[in-house]
Formats: structure tokens, C-alpha cells, sequence
């Protein structure tokens, strides 16, 4: 689907949205609906934790790049592919920059991190506070204007009674159609987050 500067349209199982390098628009509201269904206690327990483990560093501001090479799309879909099976990127923040652009908005279930660096940076700080980590690719595929993905994160906490965070879950990697590059990630979880909280609360094997 073509649609003009300065924004673009990507097809997505929600319906089309307009979106440009610079962010999101006014229709990213169906994107942030079921973080909006998230109650409210457990985004502000979460986004507190956060703060707590990335030593409340405030977000910085990412600047806009142009770029001369535009990506394919099946260059996006394997280099995401290996981010997943070989750098383990959702846990160890080991991800590739050069399909991403510097000011991508990374949103799940809880908590959004606008800018690349600052995603890293907080992933990065999150996991010096788990082990036994992992997380599993069980499929990949390309649609219109992104990448689709779903997998399983598992994964212990270290608290004293060791619990398991086991999820599983879907990614869109919606991609600028300006760059190749991939401008929004939006992570949704297949169990509530009330669900995944209540995991942390259980004690895990010894």
C-alpha cells in the first residue's frame, strides 16, 4: 500500500496506520490499546521497577538520520531472524543497529522507551537481574510494511525465591518505507501482564 511523503501507511492485522521517521502518529492509538488495557498499578509497579534497575537515568533524545541505502525487506527479516537466534537481543540488548532507526519507539504491555540507545541502555541494566535466560523464535514472517515475529522468553529472577517468568508473545517491527528500517516495535504478550506479575510472586525451582 503507497502513500505519500512525509508519512506512509503499513498493513497490519489491526488495520492501517500513518506513520513517518519522525514517530508515531495520532493513529498509533490501536498500537497502545492493549497497553492502554493494562491496569494501572501494574504499569506503575513496572515502570518503577525500571527506573529503579537503570538507576532512574532520564531517556535522551535521539536524532533523526538520513540514510542512502534503502533495505529490503528480506534483508530486515534476516537480519532480525539472527537477533533472535544468535544474539538473544531481547534479553541481552545485543541488537542490530543498522536496521533500526536511531529514534525507533520500542512499546509493549506496560512501559514505552522512545530511542534506540535508550532501549538498549535499559535492557542492558535489566539483566544483570535475571539468569537462566532464553528466549525462542517460533516464527517469523513478512507482511506488508513489517516483520512479524512470536516467541517464548523464559527466564529467572534473582530474588530469593528464584521465580520463573515464562511468556510467550508477539512482536510487529514496522518498517519506514523511507529507510528499509525498522521505525516502531510493538511487543504484545499472550497472557495479561497481571498474569506475568503474578509469576514473579511464585517461588521457582530450587
Amino acid at each position: 500500500m503507497m502513500a505519500s511523503k512525509p508519512g506512509f501507511l503499513v498493513q497490519s492485522g489491526c488495520g492501517c496506520k500513518r506513520l513517518s521517521s519522525r514517530g508515531l502518529s495520532m493513529c498509533d492509538r490501536q498500537w497502545r490499546g492493549k497497553s492502554e488495557q493494562t491496569p494501572g498499578i501494574v504499569k506503575a509497579l513496572v515502570s518503577a521497577l525500571t527506573a529503579v534497575v537503570t538507576g532512574i537515568q532520564p531517556q535522551d533524545e535521539e536524532a533523526s538520520e538520513s540514510f542512502s541505502d534503502l533495505l529490503s525487506a528480506d534483508d530486515v527479516l534476516g537480519t532480525v531472524k539472527d537477533d533472535y537466534e544468535q544474539r538473544q537481543y531481547f534479553l541481552t540488548g545485543d541488537i542490530s543497529r543498522r536496521v533500526y532507526l536511531p529514534t525507533t519507539e520500542f512499546i509493549d504491555p506496560t512501559v514505552t522507551v522512545k530511542g534506540l540507545k535508550n532501549w538498549k541502555r535499559n535492557i542492558q541494566s535489566i539483566n544483570r537481574f535475571i539468569t537462566d535466560e532464553r528466549i525462542d523464535l517460533l516464527n517469523i514472517e513478512k507482511e506488508q510494511g513489517l516483520i512479524r515475529t512470536r516467541w517464548r522468553l523464559v527466564c529467572t529472577i534473582t530474588l530469593p525465591w528464584r521465580p520463573v517468568l515464562d511468556v510467550y508473545g508477539q512482536t510487529e517491527h514496522i518498517i519506514d518505507d523511507s529507510s528499509g528500517r525498522i521505525a516502531v516495535h510493538v511487543e504484545s504478550w499472550e497472557s495479561s501482564a497481571p498474569e506475568a506479575l503474578l509469576q514473579l510472586l511464585k517461588p521457582g525451582p530450587r
